[in-house]
């Protein structure tokens, strides 16, 4: 009984592990990428809608996805 406990940890360490690689090398390549912002305005559309959105062009922010280039051309985060 004992063995098999050990056995069902040690797969969820390495799962754990696993994750977390992935998370370091997803965030690597987003503070690689010059296009990734995450520093602008934010409120919440409101409603039942549980997103946000950027406060100055109004667009949801998943359909930004934290991108200069996902902002509306006339906001002042928007760049190419």
């Amino acid at each position: 009984m004992s063995t098999h406990n050990s056995t069902n940890s040690l797969r969820l360490e390495g799962i754990y592990r696993n994750q977390m690689e992935n998370a370091y090398k997803f965030a690597a390549i987003m503070m690689r990428n010059d296009d990734f912002y995450d520093n602008f305005p934010k409120e919440p559309i409101g409603g039942n809608n549980p997103y946000w959105r950027c406060s100055e062009c109004k667009k949801s922010v998943p359909s930004i996805n934290y991108r200069r280039s996902g902002h509306y051309q006339h906001c002042s985060h928007y760049s190419k």
